[in-house]
């Protein structure tokens, strides 16, 4: 029985071609927070500072727990 190239049929597709399916973005929960990612427009720039003023000053903000210096990325 070969399965490369054999179409495999997957049991959530009818509900999200009958518009039934449940995508992240549909999905709100009490007290969900909402993330901004802002990417530079400039191909393999270096930031040389970030000013955050504006942003600590924002209302309903929330500071993420300090992350370990991991060398990666």
């Amino acid at each position: 029985m070969p399965s490369i190239g054999t179409p495999v049929r997957r049991r959530e597709d009818y509900r999200f071609l009958t518009g039934q399916g449940t995508y992240t973005d549909d999905i709100n929960r009490p007290d969900q927070l909402h993330a901004y990612i802002l990417r530079s427009p400039h191909a393999n720039a270096r930031l040389g500072a970030i000013d955050t003023k504006a942003a600590a000053s924002a209302p309903g903000r929330v500071s993420p727990a300090p992350q370990p210096r991991t060398g990666i990325g």
